[in-house]
């Protein structure tokens, strides 16, 4: 018995049809994986221990410390939301700061709370073509990591907020306890490695109050000094073997690096020149 040639074609448009909504699969499938290892290439949470300040009504720090297995939230006033990059943060809030994440507009964050960056509307949001954020030093794969250790992992949570900006090195008690308490990198400070904080802006103070945001995360600052005439370009001698400390101080300074063997007062030299000031903290 012969089949019906309209039956047959039917069955061949069905089968071309099936071959081109698999390969469109194929396609949108390795589109998104092939996206999901650029960003994690690019991604800067790599390590145990990641900060990020969200800029907006309420602005706050976000840390994740995976060795503690913990999430420490900071609020803090708009003031915060004049910062431009993670160097001020760090340098203004007096803890260190990996990425910024900045709404575009504060009526967007409106109610945008440390608990509302955990809410699926909030994670959905940062993949939108309608983004509202404007991202420095960290991408799509970060926010994903930090929500689902956030979300799913047991960690504990550490709150508090601070209702003043510090320009000096004085801190409020209750601050420089919970950055002591909370915000310190407890794996540098059992390394202990000796590093020191050398001023060749041509700025007073700078080369203290960064010697004193290292301190006050675990860092062993052994010596702050001032060079007499300016230098124009910062850099970052290492002088041990790559270690959390090494790593977690190249995070936090951005600057040309130089491996050295020569013995030394500190096994880490970092020399703030004048381009540091200029283009990180923006200090006239």
């Amino acid at each position: 018995m012969k089949k019906n040639p309209i039956s047959k074609k039917k069955s061949t448009s069905f089968l071309y049809l099936k071959y081109f909504v698999v390969g469109v699969v194929i396609l949108v499938v390795g589109a998104i994986l092939l996206r999901t290892v650029n960003l994690a290439r690019n991604s800067t949470f790599t390590d145990d221990y990641y900060a990020v300040l969200i800029q907006g009504e309420n602005p706050f720090l976000l840390q994740i410390d995976t060795t503690q297995k913990a999430i420490s939230q900071v609020t803090y006033t708009q003031e915060v939301n004049s910062v431009k990059n993670p160097e001020e943060a760090s340098f203004i809030l007096m803890t260190p700061v990996n990425a910024i994440i900045k709404f575009r507009s504060i009526e967007k964050s409106s109610g945008y709370m440390p608990n509302s960056f955990f809410a699926f509307s909030s994670f959905f949001s940062h993949f939108s073509r309608n983004n509202i954020y404007e991202y420095k030093n960290i991408n799509q794969y970060d926010i994903g990591k930090i929500f689902f250790l956030g979300k799913y992992s047991t960690l504990k949570t550490h709150d508090l907020t601070v209702k003043k900006i510090f320009t000096n090195e004085e801190l409020s008690s209750s601050y420089q306890e919970f950055i002591e308490e909370h915000l310190r990198d407890k794996v540098v400070l059992n390394e202990k490695v000796p590093v020191e904080v050398i001023n060749a802006s041509g700025q007073n103070g700078v080369g203290a109050r960064l010697a004193k945001v290292l301190s006050l995360h675990g860092f062993n600052v052994v010596s702050v000094s001032s060079t007499r005439t300016p230098i124009a370009g910062s850099t970052l001698t290492i002088r041990t073997l790559e270690n959390t400390t090494t790593k977690r101080v190249k995070e936090i300074f951005p600057i040309s690096v130089v491996t050295s063997r020569d013995s030394h007062v500190a096994d880490i030299s970092v020399v703030v020149g004048q381009d540091y000031v200029g283009k990180k903290l923006d200090i006239k």
